[in-house]
């Protein structure tokens, strides 16, 4: 079985995700700050798209370069606010303080990675 370090190029990749990781983390945050001044359910579920949007990316690629703490999180994370952008559209949304606590919990850990 390889292992995945053996790749050749793949320590480049790892390298190049986690120098991007900063601006993704940064999206997100913009996301739900932009998310915590919206108006109504259907303009907070847009508005959180891009975080949505963003987690899925990290969730996807995380765990093919090692990173499977970070990715597991950002699964969690994305599957939250997934189901929150669901609500919104659906009817009342239950509890934005929720799922703003899950993005801030998961941008405070991927930023120390």
């Amino acid at each position: 079985m390889t292992v995945l370090t053996e790749i050749p190029g793949l320590s480049r990749v790892r390298e190049h995700f986690l120098d991007l990781l900063p601006e993704r983390l940064e999206t997100i945050a913009m996301s739900l700050q932009a998310a915590s001044h919206g108006v109504d359910p259907a303009q907070i579920a847009a508005l959180l798209e891009p975080a949505d949007i963003t987690l899925h990316r990290i969730a996807g690629a995380a765990g093919s370069l090692k990173l499977g703490d970070l990715g597991a999180h950002a699964r969690r994370t994305e599957l939250e606010v997934a189901a929150y952008r669901f609500a919104c559209r659906e009817s009342d949304p239950s509890d934005f303080n929720r799922v703003a606590t899950e993005i801030e919990d998961f941008v405070a850990a991927a930023s120390a990675v």
